[in-house]
């Protein structure tokens, strides 16, 4: 704990009884001392809490969910490609056998062979008519054990790729739609005009 001169307002040290330059009695610095601690401690305390959701976003996020797709594309595993889709969305049958046997695993497998890499450039809410699309699929969906009401949010992921070769996603395919269905990010496997 720090003492100073209330006449020159200098600052001493603990063991010092008076002050160097007047000769002057010194007080004890205490309300500065509990200011500094109490503010150090609050930027502490703020840094922990910006650090704990950031890595709760970074692993459990929209973006977390874009990662883990990308990865499963480039170890060529098309079931956990196709584990990114809601499970009600295979059992109603929207996404076709032939989708599901044939163009999606040539296009997992067709992007594996790449080194491609990507960068996402945005996280966005959807569009009107998007957000209308899939709320109405969803409402639709309650027979194939879809709860609407478990539909927490809907993102829009933007990204773009390097080493893939022009048009191998699809003119379309510059973006991720996500849904968040019960706590958990998914991959809306339907894509819409803006």
């Amino acid at each position: 704990m720090a003492k100073y001169c209330p006449q020159c307002n200098l600052k001493h040290s603990n063991k010092a009884e008076k002050c160097v330059k007047c000769n002057g009695e010194l007080e004890v610095i205490q309300a500065d001392l509990k200011k500094k601690r109490f503010l150090i401690g609050f930027l502490i305390g703020i840094l922990t809490v910006a650090l704990i959701v950031g890595g709760i976003l970074f692993f459990t996020g929209p973006k977390a969910k874009v990662r883990s797709i990308m990865q499963a594309f480039k170890r060529g595993d098309v079931d956990a490609v196709v584990d990114t889709f809601p499970d009600f969305i295979i059992a109603s049958g929207d996404l076709d056998e032939q989708y599901l046997e044939y163009q999606l695993p040539n296009l997992v497998s067709d992007l594996s062979e790449y080194k491609f890499s990507y960068k996402i450039t945005k996280v966005a809410n959807p569009s009107f008519k998007e957000k209308e699309n899939i709320l109405a699929h969803i409402s639709r969906l309650e027979e194939y054990g879809c709860d609407p009401l478990e539909l927490q949010d809907i993102k829009v992921v933007f990204f773009t790729m390097k080493g893939v070769s022009p048009g191998q996603w699809g003119s379309s395919f510059n973006k991720f739609i996500l849904i968040k269905y019960d706590g958990t990010w998914y991959w809306w496997p339907f894509y819409y005009e803006n």
